[in-house]
């Protein structure tokens, strides 16, 4: 399951907090680079104007529930 999000400078420590609950892997990325969102060095070296994709992978149906209100959280507008 995958979705994007909208991160801002303040929110960089947060999501990446957020992130490192989860037992399953996550990636996160821009275009064709792939990032680990459960390190707050990688997330910084996104490019925060654009919306960031973020991919779950586990067949967990409490993880992916859990990850549909992470992608709610930072959604941005």
């Amino acid at each position: 399951m995958d979705g994007y999000v909208k991160l801002n400078i303040t929110d960089i420590d947060r999501f990446c907090r957020d992130v490192n609950t989860f037992k399953a892997d996550i990636n996160a990325g821009e275009g064709n680079r792939i990032i680990d969102p459960k390190s707050l060095l990688s997330i910084m070296t996104l490019d925060l104007l654009k919306k960031i994709r973020v991919e779950i992978i586990t067949d967990d149906e409490y993880e992916i529930g859990r990850f549909k209100e992470l992608l709610n959280k930072y959604k941005g507008e």
